[in-house]
């Protein structure tokens, strides 16, 4: 990509499956509300910073891209233009994360019948939130390796903005152990991958 302005310590590429987690700036409708916002917990950038990420030089002819994205964001469409910046064409719903409340029988295993008071709330201006999601992107024409992955990831929350340990499973055995993987904006070091991202050592490193 001639004259292209890679950000300090860009990767090389290329890879077969990036996974990103964009700094969303969320628009809060009260003072109160900021004080509730990611920008709390790291820095956030305007949809057209993320756009300009040169993700597309690092991306392998044939690329799955895994785009996590809050609700309100979905709504609006927010991947939409990212993923068209990137080189992308939004593929899927791959993942949808699910909260239990802390504590509740390790996050991972329930008595039935499952209610919602199971799982966490969060905020919300209509329903009271709880699910994060991850949208499939492609290029070109990306290989799924296993076809038993499920799309539900039900674990609890750690620390702000942590992914849960059952989506990095899930990657690794949709894509197979030869893909070559990218992660932005992580915040845990994971052997095999390759992280970018200005908090990428916040909470060690994977078990």
């Amino acid at each position: 990509m001639t004259g292209e302005v890679f950000p300090p310590n860009w990767p090389d590429g290329p890879f077969d499956v990036i996974v990103a987690d964009p700094p969303w700036r969320h628009v809060a409708w009260s003072d109160k509300g900021q004080g509730r916002a990611p920008v709390r917990h790291y820095k956030v950038q305007p949809l057209d910073w993320i756009c300009s990420l040169p993700v597309e030089w690092c991306a392998a002819k044939n690329c799955l891209l895994m785009l996590w994205i809050t609700g309100p964001h979905l709504a609006r469409g927010d991947h939409l233009p990212v993923m068209k910046a990137w080189g992308f064409k939004p593929s899927s719903m791959g993942f949808v994360w699910l909260k239990p409340n802390r504590g509740t029988a390790q996050g991972r295993f329930f008595a039935p019948p499952l209610t919602e008071k199971d799982f966490f709330m969060g905020l919300g201006k209509t329903t009271r939130q709880n699910a994060e999601f991850v949208v499939f992107g492609r290029r070109g024409k990306p290989k799924r390796f296993s076809a038993a992955v499920r799309q539900p990831i039900i674990e609890e929350r750690r620390e702000h903005s942590r992914k849960p340990e059952d989506f990095y499973a899930k990657v690794d055995a949709y894509v197979g152990p030869d893909a070559r993987k990218l992660e932005l904006f992580g915040r845990t070091k994971r052997d095999g991958w390759v992280h970018w991202g200005d908090e990428i050592e916040k909470f060690g490193a994977a078990a």
